[in-house]
């Protein structure tokens, strides 16, 4: 699969606007949240609770839009919007909404209602970036009260995720009133979504209540995916727009997925999953020369290790015998787990290790990005080498 760009990111925020008012429906507040997520310049945007159509509301509120609140926050910002009605009463109904500066090529709301006492609903994007040849398959949810009918549909949701293509990426996000914390487990073994705060911090974030965050309601889980800056926006600025927090961070679509020919497309795409590393990097490579290709590995692990990434590296004894104790030793004072395959002895200056090598060219970022194949670290695989790249 060829891709028309090596690395693409996008920023992602979710949000329960609770119907755009206040916590206690005190005051409507939906132009100045308008404003407060226009500041964070997110591309896609998942909205919950979002008023579709109110009969009685207009007549009582003087700011309140011509136009329904999705459409009124997309303005010109966002190109491309979706919206799936999930409650329905007689005033009028409210639900999940998307919001993207990218093509929606297909939307559809899913009823994951369990029983009939509370509607909800996914609402599901394919979402295609000019930059890319695969979709971002994005879900809206936002799940229900009891612990059974949020088990149930989270069962639903891993079914819909398994349904997608396969390696393409997925971002699930949403309010799923988790408050008992049951939901990643499953979500991790049955559809293999990663929720990114845990990822990151060990636990989801605190959204809930806003002014005095206590209960861990509101997620963004990615699959295909890598993501970095996890952040629960500033209370100082959010806290007398809804009575949830806002959740936003970035997504890294930095070709994992496909076929990389030759190092010219590969080494990048390696080297910027290294730069979001949140965790953990571990390294299997036969051949690590200690030429331009080698060096910016070097700079990539050196600065990963330095902002507290675990990593561990494994080369091969007869295959890279020559890296100088400056290189090595400069990560290993960084904290770098550094280990050869049968660092055999030579012998009058011969290596005695020609029948036993490790082989293995292996680079896996947080358990999430992986990539395996037959290019090593050197300069050879540069197409400006010559023609045996």
């Amino acid at each position: 699969m060829s891709k028309r760009t090596q690395h693409f990111s996008l920023k992602v925020l979710t949000i329960n606007i609770h119907k755009g008012f206040t916590a206690f429906n005190r005051r409507f507040i939906l132009p100045e949240l308008r404003d407060a997520v226009r500041t964070v310049s997110a591309d896609i945007v998942c909205l919950q609770e979002v008023m579709g159509a109110h009969e009685v509301h207009p007549m009582h509120f003087e700011n309140w839009p011509d136009t329904p609140h999705y459409e009124f926050l997309a303005d010109t910002m966002w190109s491309d919007y979706a919206y799936g009605r999930n409650a329905v009463y007689p005033e009028g109904h409210n639900g999940n909404a998307v919001l993207s500066r990218f093509h929606i090529e297909h939307n559809e709301n899913r009823d994951v209602s369990v029983g009939e006492s509370e509607k909800r609903g996914l609402l599901y994007c394919r979402i295609t970036p000019p930059a890319l040849d695969f979709p971002i398959h994005v879900g809206c949810v936002h799940l229900g009260l009891r612990e059974a009918h949020r088990q149930a549909q989270l069962q639903m949701l891993a079914d819909w995720t398994n349904a997608l293509p396969e390696g393409e990426p997925v971002v699930v996000a949403g309010d799923f009133n988790d408050w008992r914390q049951r939901a990643n487990h499953p979500l991790k073994v049955n559809a293999g979504l990663e929720e990114i705060f845990t990822r990151s911090r060990g636990r989801p974030a605190r959204t809930f209540p806003v002014r005095f965050p206590l209960l861990r309601l509101d997620r963004i889980y990615v699959k295909n995916a890598h993501a970095s800056s996890p952040t629960a926006l500033a209370l100082l600025n959010w806290r007398h727009l809804s009575d949830h927090a806002p959740l936003s961070a970035e997504i890294h679509l930095c070709n994992a997925h496909g076929r990389k020919e030759n190092g010219d497309n590969f080494y990048p795409a390696v080297f910027e999953a290294i730069s979001h590393a949140q965790q953990k990097v571990f390294l299997e490579t036969f051949i690590w020369f200690e030429d331009d290709v080698g060096r910016q590995l070097h700079s990539a692990l050196l600065q990963a290790a330095r902002r507290g990434i675990k990593i561990e590296v494994l080369l091969d004894g007869y295959g890279s015998p020559d890296l100088s104790d400056e290189f090595v030793n400069e990560l290993t004072a960084a904290g770098v787990v550094f280990r050869y395959y049968d660092p055999g002895p030579r012998l009058f200056g011969m290596r005695t290790n020609l029948f036993r090598r490790m082989h293995r060219k292996i680079v896996v970022v947080d358990e999430t990005v992986a990539f395996v194949g037959g290019i090593n670290y050197s300069a050879e695989h540069m197409s400006d080498y010559g023609p045996e790249a």
